[in-house]
């Protein structure tokens, strides 16, 4: 859950954007983990763009906790969160899209028994894609965003590929119990 602040100057982030918004560690071990990270998807874009040599096509996914905040006891608004990223030089940024819905589709059929929607938003951030960002929805609720990247950024990546983000509030998605198939 830690990271360095200089991951969000990677992404060209302005100075009041809300990613920018984390938690400081009070006795840090070093740069690198002062901040408590409020997304996955800057680790993971610097993990696509610290592999993008090795394969034309891959895909990289973590689960684990961001910070969004922190809550009226003091403590770290903690959230479970998935993060996937999807590199690829031999597809196009629409054919890339459409593979990742496919995913989120997969698993809300697997994990909830629902299809989810998706709804075109503007980007809340300057690496996303001012056309290509949605929020996914599940019972009209959002639970997550899924992107392509803003081509300054994806031209720092790799120019010749095509990067689709996915990231979704599990603890969200888990409110959906009803949705939950139980057998007699």
């Amino acid at each position: 859950s830690f990271e360095s602040p200089s991951v969000y100057d990677k992404l060209r982030l302005p100075e009041d954007d809300a990613l920018r918004n984390s938690v400081k560690i009070t006795n840090p071990l070093g740069e690198d983990y002062s901040v408590m990270r409020t997304s996955m998807l800057p680790t993971l874009l610097t993990f696509a763009y610290e592999n993008r040599q090795y394969a034309p096509s891959f895909g990289l996914f973590e689960i684990g906790r961001v910070v969004k905040g922190v809550t009226a006891e003091n403590t770290c608004n903690e959230r479970r969160t998935l993060g996937v990223v999807l590199f690829d030089k031999t597809k196009s940024e629409k054919e890339l899209y459409f593979k990742a819905v496919e995913i989120v589709r997969y698993i809300c059929d697997q994990l909830r028994h629902t299809a989810p929607s998706f709804s075109r938003i503007t980007p809340a951030h300057s690496w996303q894609h001012p056309k290509n960002t949605s929020e996914i929805l599940i019972g009209g609720e959002k639970v997550g965003e899924i992107c392509t990247l803003h081509p300054s950024n994806l031209k720092k990546i790799d120019k010749a590929a095509s990067v689709v983000c996915i990231e979704v509030d599990m603890d969200d998605f888990e409110k959906h119990d009803d949705m939950v198939i139980v057998k007699d």
